[in-house]
């Protein structure tokens, strides 16, 4: 009987070598997930694994619980499968994690990463309201009785450092319980606003000296970023909000894109050619194609 599970090798983004294979999602075994960020379980944990390639089907497999991945974490992939010899080659050449090589070529952020919370029991309460433990104990229960923690927050909370071997202990006593929770990456998209002229025209009557210049700016270059607009008009904020409120001004939210060099790059248009330009234009165009 022919095996209709598909099989992926997965760099982990942990401090391990070598690859390791999970089952695709039914679904997405043509090749959809290469260069993808996907969650996995490994041993005991959750973690972020890059999808490299496909693995074929081999006979060990059978012998073995192969996982199946939790989760596709991203929408298109993060590099292509080009770059899957390059980051090889650099795991090998340095001796490195092959996960982490893949990590740290890609923007910073991006993975979740798991955290150990401390939560208080009803025996921990009990213990509590009877106050038979020591002064730690029951500092740390009563920040507990407020809101779950994590060992880092009940050191920054109480100002003093508090040892694992002391939440094990309370642990085992049934006074707490550690929970995992996981937490997405921080990096998001950057946006910025960008304004355009409304469909109403222009406000009639007299306008103040900024309000002109915003809408003198806009109707030359038809969209401008705030950010670039302030360039010109140094308080613009103030006279697009007002703008705006009166309904001849569009703003909207757009992500910001940056070169290799660090400069963002703001969307271009064509430039509206003048009569005498146009005319050159459609005799140019009349005459492609025709030869000499």
């Amino acid at each position: 009987m022919l095996n209709s599970l598909k099989y992926i090798d997965v760099a982990v983004d942990l401090p391990v070598y070598g690859t390791f294979t999970y089952i695709a999602p039914e679904g997405m075994s043509d090749g959809s997930l290469l260069g993808k960020r996907v969650a996995v379980p490994f041993g005991q944990r959750k973690t972020t694994g890059y999808v490299l390639c496909e693995s074929e089907y081999s006979s060990e497999y059978d012998n073995k619980e192969i996982k199946s991945i939790l989760d596709v974490l991203d929408k298109t992939p993060l590099f292509p499968p080009s770059m899957v010899p390059f980051f090889k080659w650099i795991s090998d050449y340095y001796i490195y994690p092959l996960g982490t090589v893949i990590k740290t070529a890609l923007p910073g952020g991006l993975n979740f990463y798991e955290i150990a919370k401390y939560l208080i029991t009803p025996a921990g309460k009990e213990t509590l309201d009877k106050n038979l433990i020591s002064p730690l104990e029951n500092s740390i229960l009563s920040l507990l009785e407020k809101s779950p923690m994590s060992i880092k927050e009940l050191c920054i909370k109480l100002n003093k450092n508090v040892p694992g071997a002391l939440l094990f202990s309370m642990e085992k006593k049934g006074w707490v319980i550690r929970e995992k929770e996981i937490r997405s990456g921080k990096t998001k998209a950057r946006l910025e606003s960008y304004i355009c002229l409304s469909e109403c025209g222009l406000p009639d009557g007299k306008l103040s000296l900024s309000r002109k210049k915003v809408m003198d700016c806009l109707e030359l270059y038809k969209e401008l970023s705030l950010k670039r607009l302030k360039e010109y008009v140094p308080n613009a904020a103030r006279a697009v909000k007002a703008l705006e409120n009166e309904g001849y001004l569009v703003s909207s939210k757009r992500p910001v894109y940056r070169d290799p060099f660090g400069e963002e790059i703001e969307p271009d248009s064509a430039p509206i050619p003048t009569h005498e330009q146009d005319n050159v234009i459609s005799n140019v165009l009349n005459f492609l194609g025709k030869g000499f």
